[in-house]
Parts: C-alpha cells; sequence; structure tokens
C-alpha cells in the first residue's frame, strides 16, 4: 500500500491522536471519520 504525508497543524494531529483506540493507525481513525460523514450527510 502506497503512503503519503498530509500536513496538519499541530493542534489537528493531537486531536487526531485522540481519537486513536488500541492498535488503530492514523488512517484507521480517518477512515472512520469519512465514513460517518458520508453516512450522516451524504445517505440520506
Amino acid at each position: 500500500m502506497e503512503r503519503t504525508t498530509i500536513a496538519l497543524e499541530s493542534k489537528t494531529r493531537d486531536n487526531l491522536r485522540a481519537l486513536k483506540t488500541g492498535g488503530q493507525t492514523y488512517d484507521d481513525v480517518l477512515r472512520d471519520l469519512m465514513e460517518q460523514y458520508r453516512q450522516e450527510h451524504l445517505e440520506e
């Protein structure tokens, strides 16, 4: 799997880090957030 870097403000990174649980990666957290957003806003 190809990896990339996304520039974030430190506070955003810290907030994202706080959402990680167990063995989750940042990719896992972001995918979960995107899916939640889709369900709440795009799949009406």
